[in-house]
């Protein structure tokens, strides 16, 4: 199981008004951190249609970022993994 690390968020003015958002954990680390964006992709592998909910959703780092402005995965096999998002703000 993961270790859970800290998750810190709220505004910045550089390099313009945005809201931000940094998690980071001590796990598994993402082997492959575009291929993690795609829709159906959950730990480490495409899922099947008919998955079942335990293997993951594969909608979670596809889904953010449609959402926000800016994603980047910082992640290492065996160490952890950092995820930043910045959304604009108008």
């Amino acid at each position: 199981m993961p270790t859970r690390g800290p998750s810190k968020y709220g505004f910045a003015a550089e390099p313009r008004p945005h809201v931000l958002l940094v998690c980071r954990d001590r796990g598994p680390g993402i082997a492959d951190p575009a291929a993690a964006r795609k829709d159906g992709y959950s730990r480490g592998r495409m899922l099947a249609p008919d998955a079942m909910r335990h293997e993951g959703l594969g909608q979670g780092l596809g889904a953010v970022e449609r959402l926000v402005d800016e994603l980047h995965i910082e992640s290492v096999v065996g160490l952890g993994t950092t995820i930043v998002v910045r959304k604009w703000i108008p």
